[in-house]
């Protein structure tokens, strides 16, 4: 049937000005909303759970090198997991937001024992959040942190590693974040 508004309902979809916005399947999936280019669904199954399989997220690691850094510097990760959006840089350690709104971002920075470290959020340039852990007397630590923060379109965000003797060999250092809404 032909709705007002260029709406149309045909059998489980509706469509707008010609699109398909949303499909109603309640065998496979109750609920399917999708652009008309069919990316960027939101899904919420018979269960009720929510997917969204493009959501704006990344997960970047630290895959290869050894030893030992001191001083302050933007923690640099080598390698992408994944980037949903391509926002992050693998050259500079920096994350530049795609899309506007909340983000949450974590972070890991191994350290030698002994060590005090400290991580400093820096968005655009200025600290707008800071962790600090003390010295541990024996072993490895990681000092881990994250922090919920409002992203215009191309903010940049970047975790600031200070430490007396930061750990770089691979696969202890991670950062990651993702676009809440």
């Amino acid at each position: 049937s032909v709705l007002p508004g260029n709406l149309t309902v045909t059998g489980t979809s509706l469509t707008v000005n010609g699109n398909e916005a949303l499909v109603v399947d309640k065998a496979t999936q109750p609920l399917d909303i999708s652009s008309s280019a069919g990316n960027g669904s939101i899904k919420i199954d018979s269960s009720g759970r929510i997917t969204a399989p493009n959501r704006v997220m990344f997960y970047a690691r630290k895959a290869s090198g050894s030893g030992d850094v001191t001083g302050v510097y933007t923690a640099q990760f080598d390698t992408k997991i994944f980037d949903v959006g391509n926002g992050f840089n693998t050259s500079t350690g920096v994350y530049t937001a795609p899309v506007a709104g909340n983000y949450q971002f974590s972070i890991c920075a191994f350290n030698d024992y002994g060590n005090a470290g400290r991580i400093d959020w820096e968005k655009n340039g200025s600290v707008v959040g800071r962790f600090g852990r003390e010295y541990a007397l024996n072993g490895y630590f990681c000092s881990e942190s994250s922090i919920i923060i409002d992203m215009a379109v191309n903010d940049t965000i970047e975790g600031n590693i200070s430490s007396g003797n930061m750990h770089i060999n691979s696969g202890y250092n991670w950062f990651s974040g993702f676009l809440i809404g």
